[in-house]
């Protein structure tokens, strides 16, 4: 039997993985009326993370999240949680190529968008497309080399 989880909740626990050791309170999560990729209306917010856990009183990054609502009532207690996958994908920017996939999921189910660290609205991180490189290891181990030393991450 499943149980069900509240949205609030569920919320959480995706972002919990995200949380320092040590924190003493569960974060709140903010969230407002918005517009996103396909003009599809949905609740958004940002969650601050450390950007490194393990260095102390450093730099920090804003994870992007979007809601979007049930369509009818009555609504399920517990939401689809969507995560991209793929290198850089962003899970907000998919969901209008993403909703007709679900079939009616979305009928009385909320959908929780969630752009992970370097993706998306969350700190996106690109490296230009390469030039002609010679297709040796080499050649392309030295491109990414240089590409993550250009990044500020």
């Amino acid at each position: 039997m499943r149980r069900p989880v509240r949205l609030g909740v569920l919320i959480g626990a995706v972002l919990a993985v995200v949380i320092p050791a040590g924190a003493t309170a569960a974060p709140e999560l903010p969230l407002h009326a918005c517009r996103i990729t396909g003009g599809i209306a949905a609740l958004c917010g940002r969650f601050d993370v450390p950007e490194n856990r393990a260095q102390r009183g450093g730099r920090s990054i804003s994870l992007r999240v979007a809601v979007i609502p049930a369509r009818e009532r009555p609504r399920a207690r517990d939401p689809l949680v969507y995560l991209a996958g793929g290198p850089g994908g962003s899970a907000v920017d998919s969901a209008a190529a993403m909703l007709p996939a679900l079939g009616g999921i979305n009928l009385h189910r909320d959908i929780v968008l969630v752009d992970q660290r370097g993706t998306g609205g969350s700190n996106h991180l690109v490296c230009p497309r390469p030039g002609k490189l010679a297709p040796t290891e080499a050649a392309v181990s030295g491109y990414v080399r240089s590409c993550l030393a250009a990044l500020a991450a």
